[in-house]
C-alpha cells in the first residue's frame, strides 16, 4: 500500500475569510478609518493574482464572494455615518457570513450549475463547489451559535456589561472567521489520516501490461472505467464446485457465485494476490493443489476486469468442513448446468462456466488415465 494525500490546504475555502479577518483584527487594534479598505484592498490584490495566473486551478468562491462584499461595504462606508465599534464588526461577521449562507441553500442550484462547464473545467469546479459547501456549513453553524449566545444573552439580562460585550461584538466576529478555517483544516488532515493508507489498484490494457495506477476508492467509480486486474477461485473437489450466495450489483437479491474474489493490488504479484484473497477469505480448507490459471476480458455496465481465474483441489478428507457454516454448497456440473439463465448463478459465473467446466473436466480425465 502506498501513502496518499488527497487533499491540500487549496481545499480549505475558509481561507477565502481573511481579507475580512483583516479588517476585523485591524478594527479591533484601533486602526478604524483604515481596517475596512486594507481588508477589501487585500482581498482584490489576491482575487486579481488568482484570476492572473495562466495555471488553472480551484477557484475559492468564498475568496471572491468576502472580497465583493467588503468592497460594496467599502463605498457604502465612504459615505455612511461612523458606526460604533460594537455594530461594525457585527455588520462584517453578517455580511461575510451572507454569501456562505446563500452558497449552502442553494447548493443543489449550484452543483447543477457545474453541468455548464467545459470538460475540462467540470472537474475543478465541483471540487471548488464541493469544498465551499464544507466550509459554508461550518461557519453557518458557528454563526447561528453566535447570534443564539447574543439572543439569549440579552433576554436573561437587561443590561450587557462592557467585559461581556467587547467579547461578543469585538473578539468573537473575528474568532468565529479564524475558528472556521482551524476547523476546516482539520477535517482536511483527519481526511487525509484515513486515506493515507488507501491501497492503489493496477490500470492495465486487455495484455495485462500495467499502464497506470488508480486509488481503490475510485476504480469502479468512473463512467469511463479502465480495465483493473481481478482474482477470481474456484474451490473444486470430486468434479464439483463450491458456490457461494452472494449480492450482485444491481439486484436486491443474491446469487451464486466462486467463494473467492478481490482486485490486484498495485504492485502485488499474482501469485500473492492468490494467497491473500485465500487467507482474507477465512475459509477452513486443506488445499491439494492450485492450477489452470485462466485469463479473460470481462466487461459489461458495471464491469471492465481482466479476470484471472484459479481453481482450488481440496484434499478429499476434508471437502465438506466448507458446507453449509459458511452459507455455501457443492454443486455438481449436472446441477450446475440445469439452472443455467434461471437467476441462480451471476451473470460472471455464467459467463466463466465455459472455462471452469473445460478445466475441471481435463482435470478429471487426467485423474482416470
Amino acid at each position: 500500500m502506498l501513502q496518499r494525500n488527497i487533499l491540500s490546504y487549496r481545499y480549505n475555502m475558509s481561507l477565502g475569510f481573511i481579507p475580512a479577518i483583516i479588517s476585523m483584527l485591524l478594527y479591533v487594534w484601533k486602526a478604524e478609518d483604515i481596517s475596512i479598505y486594507i481588508g477589501t484592498i487585500t482581498g482584490l490584490l489576491t482575487c486579481l493574482f488568482i484570476l492572473a495566473r495562466k495555471k488553472v486551478g480551484i477557484p475559492n468562491l468564498l475568496l471572491f464572494s468576502t472580497t465583493g462584499m467588503l468592497t460594496f461595504f467599502s463605498f457604502f462606508s465612504l459615505i455612511a455615518d461612523k458606526y460604533s465599534p460594537p455594530s461594525l464588526l457585527l455588520t462584517l461577521e453578517i455580511i461575510t457570513i451572507f454569501p456562505p449562507a446563500l452558497l449552502y441553500v442553494n447548493r443543489r442550484r449550484v452543483l447543477a450549475y457545474g453541468s455548464r462547464y467545459p470538460d475540462q473545467y467540470k472537474r475543478l469546479f465541483y471540487q471548488s463547489a464541493e469544498a465551499s459547501l464544507v466550509s459554508s456549513k461550518i461557519i453557518l453553524i458557528l454563526g447561528i451559535l453566535h447570534f443564539l449566545t447574543i439572543t439569549g444573552i440579552s433576554l436573561i439580562q437587561t443590561s450587557i456589561s462592557s467585559t461581556l460585550s467587547f467579547l461578543l461584538f469585538q473578539i468573537a466576529p473575528p474568532s468565529i472567521l479564524i475558528l472556521s478555517i482551524a476547523l476546516n483544516q482539520l477535517c482536511i488532515f483527519l481526511f487525509n489520516k484515513l486515506t493515507a493508507r488507501e491501497p492503489y489498484l493496477p490500470v492495465i490494457d486487455t495484455q495485462g501490461n500495467v499502464i497506470n495506477k488508480i486509488p481503490a476508492s475510485e476504480a469502479f467509480n468512473s463512467k469511463n472505467q479502465p480495465i483493473i486486474p481481478v482474482i477470481r477461485i474456484a474451490i473444486t473437489t470430486q468434479g464439483m464446485l463450491y458456490l457461494k450466495p452472494k449480492k450482485e450489483y444491481g439486484s436486491k437479491y443474491e446469487k451464486n457465485d466462486l467463494p473467492i474474489e478481490g482486485a490486484l493490488l498495485f504492485g502485488e504479484t499474482i501469485e500473492k494476490g492468490v494467497e491473500r484473497l485465500i487467507v482474507q477469505s477465512c475459509l477452513q480448507i486443506k488445499i491439494k493443489s492450485i492450477y489452470s490459471k485462466v485469463r479473460y476480458h470481462y466487461k459489461n455496465e458495471n464491469d471492465n476486469q481482466l479476470v484471472y481465474l484459479f481453481v482450488i483441489e481440496l484434499n478429499e478428507n476434508s471437502p465438506l468442513s466448507l458446507n453449509q457454516a459458511q452459507g455455501g454448497k457443492f454443486w455438481t456440473l449436472q446441477q450446475i448446468e440445469a439452472n443455467l439463465e434461471k437467476h441462480y448463478f451471476s451473470s460472471h459465473f455464467e459467463y466463466e462456466y465455459g472455462y471452469l467446466k473445460n478445466i475441471i473436466c481435463t482435470k478429471e480425465k487426467y485423474k482416470e488415465s
